[in-house]
């Protein structure tokens, strides 16, 4: 059958409603995280980035599987450190 994704902001609370609601996948928006990194605020953009990391692991706890990336650029993000939701 299909698989059922969600595309949510990196927000626990969206999360868990989209556990209860049975999906599968969720992709969390990187857009605001674009947005920083693009108006040099990179201490923000360092903190959504961690946002979206924490969700990414509580995604893989819950047993949903996380995605992220819409947005993003080799040179919007350090891809080493995205690398980290999946570990």
């Amino acid at each position: 059958g299909s698989r059922v994704s969600f595309f949510i902001e990196p927000d626990m609370v969206q999360l868990h409603a989209a556990q209860a609601l049975g999906v599968q996948i969720c992709e969390f928006h990187t857009g605001r995280y674009v947005e920083l990194i693009h108006s040099g605020e990179t201490k923000l953009a360092e903190l959504e980035l961690d946002r979206i990391r924490h969700c990414a692991e509580e995604a893989v706890r819950i047993g949903i599987e996380p995605q992220a990336g819409h947005g993003l650029t080799s040179s919007s993000a350090c891809l080493r450190r995205l690398q980290r939701c999946a570990a």
